[in-house]
């Protein structure tokens, strides 16, 4: 496993760049918690990509979203569809209970050692 390390991003690009890196530095499990998806961009071609190529690695691999509202997911979320169908038993997507919808956070998580957390969605 690579070692963890801390890198800050002040922009939109710095985070999905963040979150680049946790994924092609993941190598069993990816946990993702946010709104909707829609500002971590997991539809762009490239983010597609790199899910793909992680989950492609390993019948074990898993990648396990939350979010609070799957509206967007649902009426955007044509590649994460097709992800899903390619991978029916490695991705799953729960919303959130009523209880944590009022957390900001929005975070993706590798393993147990990297992550791209951005502690307020708005920020």
């Amino acid at each position: 496993m690579t070692a963890p390390q801390e890198t800050r991003f002040a922009s939109e690009a710095e985070f999905r760049a963040a979150l680049d890196a946790v994924i092609a530095r993941a190598e069993r499990e990816l946990r993702l918690f946010d709104a909707n998806l829609e500002r971590m961009r997991l539809e762009d071609k490239s983010r597609a990509e790199l899910l793909a190529d992680f989950l492609s690695h390993s019948p074990t691999r898993r990648l396990s979203i939350v979010v609070h509202d799957r509206g967007y997911a649902v009426a955007h979320g044509a590649r994460l569809g097709a992800l899903m169908r390619r991978f029916p038993n490695a991705i799953e997507i729960r919303e959130s209970s009523d209880q944590l919808k009022h957390v900001a956070e929005c975070f993706l998580l590798a393993d147990t050692a990297h992550g791209a957390i951005r502690f307020h969605r708005d920020h």
